[in-house]
C-alpha cells in the first residue's frame, strides 16, 4: 500500500517516540508504531509529553495539559496512566486505539478492567493485579468482574442484563457443568486426565476443556496466550508481554 508523505513522516515520528519513551526495540515495534500514527491528537500529546521531560501523575500535583485531554468513557492520559498498571508507552498506545478504533479500545479497555494486568517485580515475580480504575465500574451480578459498558452486558459471561443466579439455580449450573465434563463409560480411561482440564486458578478443581466457569466455585476460566515475539506465557487479560515487553494481541 503505497502511503503519502505526511503518513510516513508521522509513522516515523512515531517510532523514534516510542523508542524514546521506552517501548522495547522489537518486531511489534512497527506494528505499534503505526496504531500511534493513526491518531494524531495522541501523536502530539506524547511529543509533547516527551518535551516535557516525562511529567510525573501524582496526587495533589499540577498536571500537564498534554495528558488531561478527554478520551472515551470521561478518561485522559493522566488517568490511564495513574490508575492502571501500563507502562507510559501502554498507556499512550491504549489511547491512541481509543481515538482511532473505538470498538476495539474499548474491548482493550473492558479487558484491562475486568481482568486486571500481570505486573513484573524487580526479582521476576509475576503477579495478576485489578487495576484502580476498575473501581470506576459496576460489576457484573454473576461473575463480578467491572463492566466497561453494563448497559450492553458483560463480555465475559454474556450476562446481557439477566438477574443473577439464585443460589440453588448456581448449584444446579454448577453441578451440570460437573456432569457435563464427566468421562463417557465408554471413553478410554487414559483421557480422564484430559477431560478434566483445564484447572481452576482459584480453587484447582478440574473442568471440562470447554467450561467457561469452574463447576466448583464458578471463577471464570480462560486458555493460556503466549507471547507472539518470545513465546512467553501471557495472562489472557495482559495488553503486554511480562518478559520482553511486546504488545499482546486483541484476540
Amino acid at each position: 500500500m503505497n502511503r503519502s508523505t505526511d503518513e510516513l513522516t508521522r509513522l516515523f515520528e512515531a517510532t523514534t517516540l516510542l523508542l524514546a519513551i521506552g517501548y522495547p526495540a522489537t518486531s511489534r515495534l512497527s506494528y505499534s508504531a503505526a496504531r500511534l500514527a493513526g491518531a494524531p491528537a495522541v501523536l502530539a500529546d506524547l511529543r509533547e509529553y516527551l518535551r516535557q521531560g516525562r511529567p510525573t501523575v501524582a496526587a495533589k500535583a499540577p498536571i500537564s495539559a498534554c495528558l488531561l485531554r478527554p478520551l472515551a468513557h470521561d478518561l485522559t492520559l493522566a488517568a490511564l496512566m495513574s490508575e492502571t498498571f501500563l507502562a507510559p508507552s501502554g498507556a499512550f498506545l491504549l489511547a491512541a486505539e481509543m481515538e482511532q478504533d473505538p470498538a476495539r479500545g474499548d474491548a482493550l479497555l473492558g479487558r484491562l478492567i475486568a481482568d486486571g494486568l500481570w505486573t513484573v517485580s524487580t526479582d521476576g515475580t509475576r503477579s495478576l493485579r485489578q487495576v484502580p480504575l476498575a473501581g470506576r465500574y459496576r460489576r457484573c451480578p454473576r461473575c463480578g468482574r467491572p463492566q466497561l459498558n453494563p448497559d450492553a452486558g458483560c463480555a465475559h459471561c454474556a450476562d446481557l442484563r439477566m438477574p443473577p443466579l439464585s443460589p440453588a439455580q448456581r448449584e444446579l449450573a454448577q453441578l451440570l457443568d460437573w456432569l457435563d465434563a464427566a468421562v463417557p463409560a465408554s471413553a478410554p480411561a487414559a483421557v480422564a486426565s484430559a477431560a478434566t482440564e483445564p484447572s481452576c486458578p482459584r480453587c484447582g478443581a478440574g473442568n471440562r476443556p470447554q467450561a467457561r466457569f469452574c463447576a466448583a466455585c464458578g471463577q471464570a476460566l480462560e486458555l493460556a496466550l503466549h507471547c507472539p515475539n518470545c513465546g512467553a506465557t501471557v495472562n489472557p487479560g495482559a495488553h503486554f508481554c511480562g518478559g520482553c515487553g511486546a504488545a499482546i494481541p486483541l484476540s
